[in-house]
């Protein structure tokens, strides 16, 4: 199991994870959009030396995305390592990712870095933190492109100014059968913040699952943004929680049938697809602690380890192959309930 599941997060029965990204551009260089190869070569070995030579170096693995394959590259998006732009091909681009899974430094990226750290639960600022550290490490070495006007220069106009992103992503499935969703969402973009599904800009919120960020940098502080999300997050934890509440006193019955009966179809199912393999891990996960004994550690690692390019394990297997490979991995960790 990755390091990164061991850690300690607050309000785990909600948040899934938080992630802070930071996005950096090194003076002198044109953005990657314009960079030719040899000049997008000579960013990753600098930032990889920056990084290598500084005091956490040994803990990072370089993956060159450019000669990964596809699947393996695939899987890194599919346990959120790496971007789904990162997956376009015919750049000169890669990640260096530490050993525990925790931090990853994306290269000619939409920018030249991003610097992303994720952790379980609600940890805004200790995600924070630790990806400043990095930051720091690797400014000690390499200089940014900076405006003190404008903050640091990036790619999109949005990340201008602190250029941070920091997201938490969120399991409400009470709020979405309410239909208290679409209402919040509304809210939130009227007050500064993106509400987006499980894997950020493009994709749609599934089984409940979104993530809610700060949509510009500019004109405010990194504390503002950790402070302002950490509020908002808390507003939604406490409606999904109310929710939540109020339905267990009507029907006490209702919420353990349908743990019970996903956790019946996850342990002895022969065939099982992603998106109901997805479903059932995320129904099961709303019933932990208080309705089966399971970790959080465990199901967040199965919720990545069954898509598609993770459970193929690096092979070129048919999809009745992996819906086979994905039912025994989850008779095998959850059999036993």
């Amino acid at each position: 199991m990755s390091e990164i599941f061991k850690q300690i997060g607050a309000e785990r029965g909600v948040v899934v994870s938080t992630r802070v990204r930071l996005a950096r551009n090194i003076a002198g260089h044109p953005f990657p959009g314009k960079l030719g190869d040899e000049e997008a070569k000579k960013i990753i070995a600098d930032v990889r030396n920056a990084v290598e030579s500084s005091a956490v170096g040994t803990h990072f693995r370089w993956h060159d995305l450019a000669n990964e394959s596809e699947l393996a590259a695939r899987s890194l998006m599919e346990r959120h390592l790496i971007s789904p732009e990162m997956l376009q091909t015919g750049r000169t681009r890669g990640a260096l990712i530490s050993d525990d899974g925790a931090v990853s430094i994306m290269i000619n990226e939409e920018d030249h870095l991003r610097i992303q750290v994720i952790y379980p639960g609600l940890c805004i600022r200790e995600a924070y933190e630790a990806a400043d550290k990095i930051d720091d490490l690797i400014n000690e070495r390499l200089a940014y492109s900076f405006d003190k006007d404008l903050g640091y220069l990036t790619h999109c106009p949005t990340n201008l100014g602190c250029a941070m992103r920091a997201s938490v992503m969120m399991h409400l499935p009470r709020l979405t059968e309410s239909g208290a969703m679409e209402g919040l969402i509304t809210s939130a973009q009227k007050i500064g913040y993106t509400v987006r599904g499980m894997y950020g800009e493009g994709s749609e919120a599934s089984f409940g699952v979104y993530q809610i960020s700060n949509q510009e940098s500019l004109g405010v502080s990194e504390d503002e943004i950790v402070k302002g999300l950490s509020s908002v997050v808390g507003q939604i934890i406490e409606k999904e929680r109310k929710i939540s509440e109020n339905e267990e006193k009507r029907d006490p019955d209702a919420k353990r049938d349908k743990v019970f009966r996903a956790i019946g179809t996850l342990g002895h199912a022969v065939i099982i697809s992603t998106n109901e393999a997805l479903a059932l891990l995320f129904e099961m996960r709303g019933g932990i602690p208080k309705i089966v004994n399971v970790d959080y550690d465990e199901i967040d690692e199965l919720i990545w380890r069954v898509m598609p390019a993770s459970i193929s394990d690096g092979k070129a297997i048919q999809p009745r192959e992996r819906d086979l490979a994905r039912a025994k991995l989850l008779r095998e960790k959850l059999g036993k309930f």
